[in-house]
């Protein structure tokens, strides 16, 4: 393989060559990217205010690409009413962003009271190699479901924070991929 990857895809030459005249883009995506992880790190509730908008957003997205393409259904009213449905979740996501973090909260705990169950249950039921350790760690998933629905704000806090730390490791990526696209050009 020549020196032409990256981030796992193979471009040629020229693509390469443009990509390195650009490189300050991605630098200045990178460098943004990386402060708006810390800024969430450090500050965890706006990222938590955050987190409600991008699902917000994401509702109302949802919501209009519905009603746009209701037509192409045999029963239109089926993706209008969803579409409607997705648009007034969006709004209200946007007026009451505490109420939307609290369901996700509940969802992770629900999420992972039903994965420890399934992992303890086959633990017990198969007994595979290491099964002691997959009974613990089902165990260990229902605790921590449990908790995330009794303490909704501090399960949203932490999926704050693991997004900061995300954010913070993919604008670093992005510089280092950058700062190689410079050193090509």
């Amino acid at each position: 393989m020549s020196e032409s990857m990256a981030v796992g895809a193979v471009i040629d030459e020229q693509d390469l060559r443009a990509a390195a005249r650009r490189w300050w883009v991605l630098a200045l995506i990178g460098a943004v990217t990386a402060v708006l992880g810390v800024v969430v790190i450090i500050r965890p509730v706006a990222g938590e205010f955050a987190l409600a908008l991008f699902i917000a957003a994401g509702f109302i997205i949802s919501g209009l690409g519905d009603l746009v393409t209701a037509g192409r259904w045999p029963r239109m009213w089926v993706p209008v009413v969803w579409g409607l449905l997705s648009l007034a979740a969006g709004i209200v996501t946007i007026v009451w962003p505490g109420i939307t973090l609290e369901i996700l909260a509940v969802i992770i705990g629900l999420m992972l009271i039903v994965r420890g169950v399934i992992a303890a249950m086959g633990a017990m039921v198969d007994k595979p190699h290491g099964w002691g350790v997959w009974l613990i760690i089902g165990l260990v998933e229902v605790a921590v479901g449990v908790a995330a629905i009794a303490w909704p704000d501090i399960t949203i806090l932490i999926v704050a924070i693991i997004i900061g730390i995300d954010l913070l490791i993919a604008g670093l990526a992005e510089l280092a991929v950058a700062f190689q696209l410079r050193a090509l050009r």
